[in-house]
């Protein structure tokens, strides 16, 4: 009987002892860069704030960009407001290869979800070789401060290249 709890201690330690993955382990092969979003909302009677981050594959940070927006509804609408803006900069800028990664897990199963479908806007950003990822809330907390930063200040839309 000792042995069975051995056994279930050592499986126990295997997993507790497993890394946890990186955004670099989770980003698609085909994907050049990555673009972690998010959003600053407390209340649909105050501006939100947005901010976004670009990264090399390889984990450096190249630009980001921060700013408030006119108020919203939601804590949704707040995340697809910051996912847009970050989208149209990157494309105004022609960036391309672009994993986007974003703490709300609801609008990138969605987002996903409608890349099935033949829209003239869908096809735009194949083009493009863009993609939707959840990550957790703790990864995007550079662009979270960006975010907050931008909605306090009532900041108006600011890129910033990292050199």
């Amino acid at each position: 009987m000792q042995f069975g709890k051995e056994k279930d201690g050592d499986q126990l330690r295997a997993i507790v002892s497993r890394p946890k993955p990186t955004i670099q382990t989770e980003l698609p092969q085909e994907a050049s860069y990555y673009c972690l979003v998010d959003e600053s909302w407390k209340s649909s009677r105050d501006l939100i704030g947005i901010g976004w981050s670009l990264y090399s594959k390889e984990g450096n940070r190249l630009l980001h960009g921060s700013s408030s927006l006119k108020t919203v509804n939601t804590v949704g609408e707040a995340e697809a407001a910051a996912l847009l803006s970050a989208v149209q900069q990157l494309r105004r800028l022609n960036y391309k290869q672009v994993a986007f990664m974003a703490d709300c897990k609801n609008m990138i199963e969605e987002l996903n979800q409608l890349r099935t479908e033949q829209t003239l806007k869908m096809n735009r950003i194949k083009e493009c070789a863009y993609t939707f990822h959840y990550v957790s809330r703790e990864s995007p907390s550079h662009v979270d401060a960006l975010a907050k930063q931008a909605r306090v200040t009532h900041k108006n839309y600011v890129i910033t290249w990292i050199f």
